[in-house]
């Protein structure tokens, strides 16, 4: 297992050496490894000796462990806990896995003075959902078949891809099996029989790694293989929380990451159209594992050893130590020297392949909603609020491009002028272009105009830029109109879990629910499809994950030779601007915000009124500033006005719309470029053409340079002296 690098995608390999030290001087704790030990022999050889042999060990351990117990010391306490996990691993029946959960829970807890220093302080540390089975399921929100369903959806298509591979296709079947057995458990199931029936689930975790390291190599597929079964585990666990983690799933989450991590970075798999899974067999493979597996450590987030969050679930902000966007060639949305962003770890929690520091920026589950954020230090853990995490920061994973929140400055975000200017239709048309949409583009809207908004029909929804209140108390109703969480389920709806990319989720708020009159392409359609069943925050984790979205997002991005490492959260002065869409959808006018828990009804609407009715909503949501406010923006989506061309056979305007096209083209190219290396030589030529000019002239020009910008600085200091006696 070692040779082929097998044991960090174990769920246990990794702690038998701690065990082992911990058995030293303890008879029980080394009966119980011979037990496990036994157990898997069993396993192989369906041996009825081998089988009565582990149970004899078995139950030497429980004895050694019940007089142990009677005589619970810091000296024993390690060794305590390592034959109570164990045994946890290998109990059958019902009762003995609730008497040993208890008794870890209580062992805990007399540990809690020295625990920091104990041998096991780091696996209790990185796995709270096995060691507090209650509290983490009973915050999660989503406590249904979601999770086992979208399970067995992806076992299914992988049986299907990998029908003629031998090795993975039995495996696989009988996963697929086994998951489809449980979704149809009885709710009137009592505990001790679901549990009986995850036993085969419980061998094939300790096992099934341990099996495909008797191989000459492991492939591809085996390592799918196991993030699927992994993935099984949390989902059982997911969908079955008053069994308490008996699926061991909350084992599984970090050695997903490890397996993912491994499929993406290691040369030995690095698959070819030739193989039983190319690179898109992969990515689809583990795009709900890579997801589910984010989830649960986000809701199992430890604080400090031997504790972890209780409560709700609590969302945290993206955030990223160094913010240094584009730095890595081939790589626009990651940080230098981390390849695609994984895995930059922090405290005991390591970081996802996509999502470092956190999680979705809602204003529902930050601190933004708490009035002024707060300047946090240390972890980004630490410190929390009762609402959640504050904003530590731009997402690793997407960059902040010219188009999105560079231009806004959630707390973490340096404050920035107004983006009004750098808001063109060439970037948002050639976005979605990019993300494989037909036949749909972006125009300006100079005025809240009706009729000029009629005359670009079919207009399919608008997207508005606005200075976002940060000071602003959240409302358990909106200022203007009414929640409709219902439309959250029915319709697209993510909570927005990236803070600098509102204004590409905008735009996908609007194209996904418009997909019956818009072409958005295989790749968007399959997306929609895959969270379709997704509650609004899972959609928003699932779109953080989406590849195709991150490296189209992160195509405009500009690249920059320098690493801005500062670390300011936003204050009041600051000014932070936001996007958010409006759509007509289901007869209504909806507005479209990833800060706010559902989407928000405007009353009856369809798409013929939509120009009628969406612009007082506008004109209403303007006044709601000082009447001096005017940094506001409107774009609409329409259909490619080409095509009107087109179709009216007007050769002046199917012109103008080509030369337009190739003039945003040009634009888009001139912002990804960045100029630093061109302004600099020709600093250097202007002084150079100085220099040759001798010393004296040189020094005279330097002087003439210092005088002028002098006199500027005075005439700037005089003119903000003369504007705050006006406002006195």
């Amino acid at each position: 297992m070692q040779r082929l690098d097998l044991t960090r995608c174990t769920v246990w390999v990794q702690e038998l050496p701690r065990i082992l030290n911990a058995a030293e001087g303890h008879s029980f704790v080394m009966n119980s490894v011979f037990a496990f030990a036994a157990t898997h022999l069993a396993w192989l050889t369906d041996s009825t000796e081998t089988k009565n042999l582990a149970y004899f060990h078995h139950g030497v351990a429980l004895k050694g462990l019940h007089d142990a117990i009677g005589n619970f010391s810091r000296e024993s306490s390690d060794a305590i806990l390592a034959a109570s996990i164990l045994l946890s691993w290998q109990t059958t029946d019902w009762s003995g896995w609730s008497s040993l959960m208890q008794g870890i829970s209580t062992i805990l807890s007399s540990m809690a003075p020295w625990l920091e220093t104990s041998i096991f302080a780091s696996f209790v540390t990185a796995h709270p959902g096995f060691f507090s089975p209650c509290s983490s399921v009973q915050s999660s929100p989503f406590m249904d078949d979601q999770a086992l369903s979208s399970a067995i959806n992806g076992l299914q298509r992988l049986s299907t891809r990998l029908a003629r591979h031998s090795t993975v296709a039995e495996p696989l079947r009988e996963i697929l099996e086994f998951a489809q057995a449980v979704q149809s458990y009885s709710a009137t199931m009592q505990c001790e029989a679901i549990f009986t029936k995850l036993q085969p689930l419980r061998a094939w975790l300790f096992w099934t790694p341990v099996t495909l390291s008797s191989s000459p190599g492991v492939k591809a597929s085996d390592l799918v293989l196991l993030a699927q079964l992994y993935t099984v585990a949390l989902a059982v666990d997911i969908s079955l929380p008053e069994l308490r983690g008996a699926a061991l799933g909350s084992l599984t989450a970090r050695r997903i990451d490890q397996i993912d991590h491994r499929l993406r970075f290691d040369p030995s798999f690095q698959p070819q159209r030739t193989t039983e899974l190319d690179f898109e067999g992969i990515e689809e493979a583990m795009q709900f594992p890579r997801l589910i597996a984010t989830r649960h450590r986000l809701e199992n987030t430890p604080i400090s050893h031997g504790f972890q969050r209780k409560g709700p679930l609590q969302h945290r902000s993206y955030g990223v130590e160094h913010p240094s966007i584009g730095s890595t060639p081939g790589t626009p949305g990651f940080p230098s020297g981390t390849p695609l962003g994984y895995p930059i770890s922090f405290g005991s929690t390591p970081a996802s392949p996509f999502l470092h520091y956190g999680l979705p920026a809602s204003r529902r589950h930050s601190e933004l909603g708490e009035g002024s954020p707060r300047l946090r230090e240390g972890s980004p853990f630490e410190s929390q609020s009762s609402r959640g995490y504050g904003f530590e920061g731009d997402s690793p994973a997407y960059a902040s491009s010219f188009h999105d929140d560079d231009l806004t400055t959630f707390p973490g975000h340096s404050p920035s002028t107004y983006p009004g200017d750098l808001l063109t239709r060439g970037v948002f048309t050639y976005l979605i272009n990019n993300l494989g949409v037909k036949d749909v583009q972006f125009e300006e809207l100079v005025s809240l105009d009706a009729e000029f908004l009629r005359q670009r029909s079919p207009v399919f929804g608008v997207i508005f830029l606005f200075k976002y209140p940060l000071g602003e108390k959240p409302h358990e109703v909106p200022e203007d109109g009414a929640f409709d969480h219902e439309a959250a389920e029915n319709q697209f709806f993510a909570a927005q879990t990236i803070q600098n990319a509102c204004g590409t989720q905008a735009l996908l708020s609007v194209l996904l629910n418009k997909a019956d009159l818009i072409d958005i392409g295989p790749k968007l359609q399959e997306f929609r499809e895959f969270t379709g069943a997704f509650s609004a925050d899972l959609r928003g984790e699932a779109l953080s994950n989406s590849e195709l979205i991150r490296d189209v997002h992160n195509s405009f991005a500009r690249a920059s030779p320098f690493a801005d490492e500062a670390q300011r959260l936003a204050t009041e002065e600051d000014d932070v601007y936001h996007f958010i869409a409006y759509t007509a959808m289901n007869g209504k006018l909806y507005e479209l915000d990833g800060l706010q828990p559902a989407p928000i009804s405007h009353g009856s609407c369809d798409p013929d009124q939509f120009p009628d009715k969406v612009i007082p909503v506008l004109r209403r949501r303007i006044e709601r500033y000082p009447a001096h406010e005017i940094r506001f923006n409107l774009i609409a989506m329409v259909q490619d006005l080409r095509i009107r061309a087109r179709q009216s056979g007007d050769q002046s305007w199917l012109y103008q719309e080509e030369q337009k096209r190739s003039g945003w083209q040009w634009e888009n190219a001139l912002r990804r470029h960045n100029f630093v290396g061109f302004v600099g030589d020709m600093l250097k030529g202007v002084v150079g053409s100085k220099l040759v000019k001798g010393d004296a002239e040189y020094a005279d020009w330097v002087e003439e340079a210092k005088s002028k910008t002098k006199a500027r600085v005075e005439e700037q200091e005089k003119t903000k002296g003369g504007k705050n006696d006006n406002e006195s």
